[in-house]
């Protein structure tokens, strides 16, 4: 199974696990699990979406950050009551990480490497009085940078394009007529 889902006893943590080639059905299927276990609490929860056993390329990346942009539903990313948080550390997932944080969709989605780190992080954020912690990662500008520079800034400008033009590639695709006419 490419998306496992589960809460964390007795704590408001929601832990979604991805292993292999993620679409789009294994993110809405995260987001019906996590709006089944939230129900209907008013609660805030945590969700670390955990993508050290995933495989992407650049049109997964692509596709799965217009769906979470694009998503209201309960359990989504834009779930008032969900607040992001990222696991792994390949290129893909810092570009969708630092791109989701572009788009501003609420607050910003922390990323982390291991796991231990990120529940130390969401825990620190449900303790009472809410000390955030300040990590070495929010220090690193210079690499944010270089970071946006290299990876982000070019791949927001090519998901740019897609949205654009997508309505007309899907209506043409199947046309040589179309393609002649351009």
């Amino acid at each position: 199974m490419p998306v496992t889902v589960y809460k964390l006893d007795n704590e408001p943590i929601i832990h979604a696990t991805f292993s292999g080639e993620i679409v789009v059905g294994d993110l809405l299927e995260m987001y019906h699990r996590s709006a089944a276990i939230m129900g209907t609490s008013r609660e805030i929860f945590h969700r670390i979406s955990d993508f050290r056993q995933a495989d992407s390329d650049m049109m997964n990346v692509l596709t799965l950050i217009r769906t979470v942009s694009a998503d209201d539903e309960p359990g989504s990313t834009r779930d008032p009551r969900i607040k992001g948080v990222m696991l792994g550390s390949n290129k893909w997932v810092r570009i969708g990480q630092a791109t989701l944080n572009q788009m501003g969709l609420g607050s910003t989605i922390p990323l982390f490497e291991k796991l231990g780190e990120a529940l130390d992080y969401v825990r620190v954020q449900i303790a009472p009085g809410n000390h955030p912690i300040k990590r070495e990662q929010d220090t690193r500008k210079d690499i944010f940078l270089e970071d946006f520079v290299f990876f982000v800034l070019p791949f927001s400008l090519i998901m740019a394009a897609l949205l654009f033009i997508d309505e007309d590639l899907r209506r043409c695709a199947s046309t040589s007529v179309c393609w002649a006419a351009a």
